[in-house]
């Protein structure tokens, strides 16, 4: 919001010294790494947990995390956190949403409501407990698993993923992407991918308001062997319907995955990833690819 960057630090106290406190902590960055503050937002004889946390409309900070607590239905007691610039608390809640444990990313939803990827895809309002809607969305044969939800220039919501359209033994990932409304409702789906083993990690807004989708395609991976080591980059660009444009595989082969992108000025895509090494599959390397201008 401010040229600075905010990072949300657990400080595991616990596993220094025995029934001493975790600390969750708030500091706060200038671009040149310099400190501007660091402050204490909560402690917890419980490890903290599901830390989420995204810069609202207004430039204060949302916080979201779980701590240990859980409710009569088991479902875990989030808390959040709205704070200021400053690093300030000016608002918290305790909430739970109902049927889901854990989140894969929360975007904001206007009006003090927010959407949370889980097992479900929920619009909620922590502060004062609303439950708009509650959905499942999937266009594979089985369980779609989500990973990356935005807002579209036209105030719709893209949420995209991978599902598996295998059989009940035979794992088949394509990439799926949604468009659906601020009602919840599917406005689009579309599938891409082989299928075998294909993985969306993330999705941004396009220049001309279509998406790029980044992750890994392993069309020659059976599931359950292990290491992948045939692995690819996978792009994937569509236009504002979510219809495909192109699809490429870069550092093909080479058990690579894209795991974050993002455009630059020539509209060329910049793209952090990992590769395994081929002599120890322990070992994960970061890769930094970018692509010639469309």
């Amino acid at each position: 919001y401010d040229n600075a960057i905010f990072l949300s630090v657990i400080k595991r106290e616990s596993t220094i010294q025995a029934n001493k406190p975790d600390e969750m902590a708030i500091h706060k960055y200038d671009l040149a790494g310099q400190k501007i503050y660091e402050k204490i937002i909560d402690t917890a004889l419980f490890y903290f947990s599901n830390v989420k946390s995204i810069t609202l409309s207004n430039g204060n900070t949302s916080l979201f995390y779980t701590k240990g607590l859980y409710n009569v239905n088991n479902e875990p007691i989030y808390i959040f956190h709205e704070v200021d610039n400053s690093g300030n608390v000016i608002f918290t809640t305790e909430f739970s949403v109902p049927n889901e444990w854990s989140f894969s990313e929360i975007i904001e939803a206007g009006n003090g409501a927010f959407i949370f990827l889980g097992n479900y895809i929920t619009k909620y309002n922590p502060t004062n407990s609303v439950l708009y809607w509650q959905k499942y969305y999937s266009i594979t044969a089985w369980s779609t698993i989500y990973s990356n939800i935005l807002m579209a220039p036209d105030n719709n919501f893209i949420v995209s993923g991978y599902g598996d359209d295998g059989t009940a033994s035979t794992y088949q990932f394509e990439i799926c992407i949604f468009k659906i409304d601020p009602n919840g409702d599917t406005l689009t789906s579309k599938k891409s991918g082989t299928p075998k083993q294909d993985y969306c990690y993330s999705t941004i807004l396009t220049h001309d308001n279509g998406f790029a989708l980044i992750g890994k395609s392993s069309t020659n991976y059976t599931w359950g062997l292990s290491p992948d080591y045939a692995s690819s980059v996978y792009l994937i660009r569509t236009d504002k319907d979510c219809n495909l444009l192109y699809e490429k595989k870069l550092a093909e082969n080479m058990s690579t995955a894209g795991m974050l992108i993002s455009e630059n000025s020539d509209y060329s895509f910049s793209i952090v990833g990992n590769k395994l090494a081929y002599d120890n599959p322990n070992v994960i390397h970061t890769i930094f690819l970018r692509t010639k201008t469309e």
